[in-house]
């Protein structure tokens, strides 16, 4: 697989919204890693919109951006929503 063009990897960041680490940590949190529990998805954003309320991040600018990126819930998310994707380190 070839490495994301710059345009791509900047209109990806830009659709996102997120830092590096701000990424890193909606991840972990999604994961379970945060509270060292198995999360089961229910199809929907509820514990990004959890995470982005606790953040202070805009959480409907995020799901709206996370939809665009293939994040359509929460296990897409961490799926589809990686950092590779932005040009960062996992």
């Amino acid at each position: 697989m070839s490495a994301p063009h710059e345009a791509e990897v900047a209109a990806s960041r830009d659709k996102l919204g997120l830092q590096a680490d701000q990424l890193k940590a909606l991840r972990a949190f999604l994961d379970g890693r945060t509270f060292g529990i198995t999360i089961t998805c229910d199809h929907t954003h509820g514990r990004t919109e959890e995470w982005a309320g606790r953040m202070g991040v805009d959480m409907e600018a995020l799901v709206e951006g996370l939809k665009a990126l293939g994040g359509t819930c929460d296990c897409k998310v961490l799926a589809q929503v990686t950092p590779d994707r932005f040009g960062w380190p996992a």
